[in-house]
């Protein structure tokens, strides 16, 4: 099947902009606030999941799991990104409901885990923020893991590796079945930068599919890599 973003995915991926290309890494020993009050030292990666809970529990968020944070250095600034899984503020409001008569316990609801990425500047101001769209079928998803973030050459985006279920997928009866028909995939975002500077994040599935079987970043780079050769979408092959 002919993919019809194909050409442009090709041109992002081979391009020779005048522009650097977006530089991903693990440094965060600039993030601001590594040394509280009392001379006390945290670690970077320990501000910014303090500084998710904090805005998050905001919202009504009563969990965080899963959390990836990299260092973007885009058009000679420094940016932080972060891939985060939190139980939405519904499915903490249903959890926290009293059981019904013969209920066993609170109802796991359509998308009440939810995988989003966040982008910060380098004095951790949020700039935007955007919830993953994963496909809604069999119940309905519930993400639950955030595994890596990573680079595709050429492009001003990210490579986002989640994993969910689907409402009707049984639950695991034995802790060692746990994790048995989860599903995983790589999504890829753009970062869309607006005449006024304002950033954005856009999901991009024309090329990779939702769903798709990338498990991994490398996996989702080989697939772009192949749709962008043959000019046509890996999954519709």
């Amino acid at each position: 099947m002919r993919n019809p973003n194909a050409l442009l995915i090709a041109s992002l991926l081979y391009s020779t902009s005048i522009q650097a290309d977006m530089s991903v890494d693990l440094n965060f020993n600039a993030v601001p606030g590594q040394v509280d009050l009392y001379g006390l030292g945290k670690s970077g990666e320990y501000v910014l999941y303090k500084l998710h809970e904090t805005f998050l529990k905001s919202e009504g968020v009563c969990s965080l799991g899963f959390i990836q944070n990299t260092r973007l250095i885009w058009d000679n600034k420094i940016y932080y990104a972060s891939g985060v899984t939190y139980s939405a503020p519904a499915q903490c409001k249903e959890n926290r409901r009293p059981a019904r008569p013969g209920e066993k316990g609170s109802r796991t609801i359509p998308n009440g885990g939810i995988c989003e990425l966040f982008l910060y500047d380098d004095q951790l101001k949020l700039l935007t923020r955007q919830p993953l769209k994963l496909p809604d079928r069999d119940g309905g998803p519930w993400c639950n893991g955030s595994y890596a973030l990573g680079r595709v050459k050429g492009m001003d985006a990210l490579l986002y590796s989640v994993s969910y279920y689907t409402l009707n997928d049984p639950p695991a009866k034995r802790a060692e079945d746990i994790g048995t028909g989860w599903y995983y995939s790589t999504y890829l975002f753009r970062l869309v930068k607006d005449d006024n500077g304002h950033i954005r994040f856009e999901q991009d599935d024309s090329c990779l599919g939702s769903p798709n079987p990338y498990r991994t970043v490398a996996q989702a780079r080989k697939a772009l890599k192949a749709c962008a050769e043959s000019n046509t979408s890996p999954v519709n092959q």
